[in-house]
């Protein structure tokens, strides 16, 4: 059975910085002769965003996008 999509990168590597947004471009290559739709989803909503976030890849083509992780903001509570 042929694969549908391959997605590269296999594993997704982010670089942390200090009040940075850091994002890793991910491709879905359409190894078909025919269209496939896509949908990524991400178990932490409030960290990460993927834009777009479905879509259709044309046959023998290859679709780009970007995950991000998400910049969160830590109250200073004082006593």
């Amino acid at each position: 059975m042929t694969q549908l999509l391959e997605i590269l990168p296999k594993e997704l590597k982010f670089i942390v910085e200090v009040k940075k947004q850091s994002s890793c471009l991910i491709q879905l290559t359409n190894n078909t002769y025919h269209n496939v739709a896509f949908k990524v989803k991400t178990t932490s909503p409030k960290k990460y965003s993927v834009r777009p976030n479905v879509g259709i890849v044309d046959p023998k083509s290859t679709f780009e996008f970007l995950k991000r992780r998400l910049l969160t903001w830590r109250a200073e509570t004082s006593s």
